[in-house]
């Protein structure tokens, strides 16, 4: 049920990698924060309510809770789910987003759009893409990455990735790396 998770250390944003399958009651037991999200991209409000019932909210209290994951297309779906879900402890939202690259003032619009639906919850923004070749998703990243940064409501933020046909711009390796296009890396 629980699609991914992020571990860091106590009063640290630094997350650190997973290092193998452990439950979510041992992790909630430990002094590491333990965050978590659900269900990625479901489809209806109410089977994802009973998935979260059973298998997220006995974490209440024990682990940061994020709601199920939602695309561009899933105003409607996370405007839904909260209200079926009453009574159920939700910490973040995390959403997904995916279009062309031209779109970054959509962008920006859903990203406002989100913030206002969620109230005094953190998003995090654990997917997003504007499709196009490597100098156009460059374009919309450097419009992008700055209106993140300074959204309060935004808590972190992750590109799906720089590619073109025959290499990754960001690859594996890029750790070791000591720059990029965007940046120092590690920084």
């Amino acid at each position: 049920m629980v699609s991914q998770s992020l571990l860091a250390e106590p009063n640290s944003r630094r997350l650190l990698p997973p290092t193998g399958v452990v439950s979510l009651t041992a992790m909630a037991t430990t002094s590491v924060v333990l965050r978590t999200t659900s269900l990625p991209e479901p489809k209806l409000p109410g089977n994802a309510v009973n998935a979260w019932r059973q298998y997220m909210n006995p974490y209440a209290g024990r682990a940061r809770l994020g709601a199920p994951a939602v695309s561009n297309d899933g105003y409607g779906w996370l405007q839904d789910f909260p209200n079926q879900c009453q009574g159920s402890h939700i910490d973040f939202v995390p959403v997904h987003w995916y279009n062309d690259h031209s779109m970054e003032r959509d962008f920006e619009n859903w990203v406002n759009s989100i913030c206002s639906l969620v109230g005094n919850r953190k998003v995090g923004i654990t997917e997003f893409k504007g499709f196009g070749n490597e100098h156009e998703q460059l374009d919309f990243l450097r419009d992008a990455l700055p209106f993140l940064d300074n959204k309060s409501c935004v808590k972190r933020y992750a590109y799906f990735g720089i590619n073109n046909a025959n290499k990754d711009l960001i690859e594996v390796t890029a750790r070791t790396l000591p720059s990029s296009v965007l940046g120092t890396w590690g920084h």
